[in-house]
């Protein structure tokens, strides 16, 4: 399923906080499926709570979150000050599994990959990538969410790129050959 985006991509990134680090660690989950209005209020309050309460080792762990696009939940820590431990990486992901099952969705599945087609966000199986590619539907400028990325700085830079910059250049050469 598709959803419209806004136009501008580049609009989000003002809601990334500029008091974090760009080394700050970040965790990017993909819904399989776009939010409702309704279901992004509450997943926004949930991702809020566990932020504004998430310890390692009893030390608050600076931390942001937030739901991009009705489908990207980005997790954020400035780890500055605090790291990040096992531990609180499991309290994260225990987040995670309740909202994969309180809305019904997967946010863990890799496999899956997406990218802006039509002005849209396409959810392509990457099996089915390399057909995608051949007939033309995904080519080297197609815009795609590098959910591969793992600090602020990527996230500001290399999160939504064009495929000819991401890994998937090197895994799919006709997207250079053309």
């Amino acid at each position: 399923m598709n959803i419209d985006i806004p136009i501008d991509i580049e609009t989000w990134k003002a809601n990334i906080p500029s008091n974090f680090s760009l080394a700050s660690t970040v965790w990017i989950y993909q819904s399989n499926k776009p939010f409702t209005e309704e279901e992004q209020q509450a997943i926004q309050k949930t991702i809020d709570a566990f932020t504004s309460n998430w310890l390692s080792h009893k030390q608050p762990v600076t931390a942001w979150g937030t739901l991009l696009f009705n489908r990207f939940i980005i997790l954020m820590a400035d780890e500055t000050l605090v790291q990040v431990s096992g531990c609180s990486k499991d309290s994260m992901m225990h987040c995670i599994q309740s909202i994969q099952k309180k809305y019904t969705v997967d946010l863990l599945n890799r496999t899956q990959l997406a990218f802006i087609t039509n002005n849209a966000i396409e959810i392509i199986p990457i099996d089915i990538l390399a057909q995608k590619i051949a007939s033309a539907a995904i080519d080297e400028h197609t815009l795609y969410f590098n959910n591969t990325i793992n600090n602020k700085h990527k996230l500001l830079h290399e999160w939504i790129v064009e495929t000819q910059n991401s890994w998937l250049k090197q895994k799919y050469p006709a997207l250079h050959s053309r």
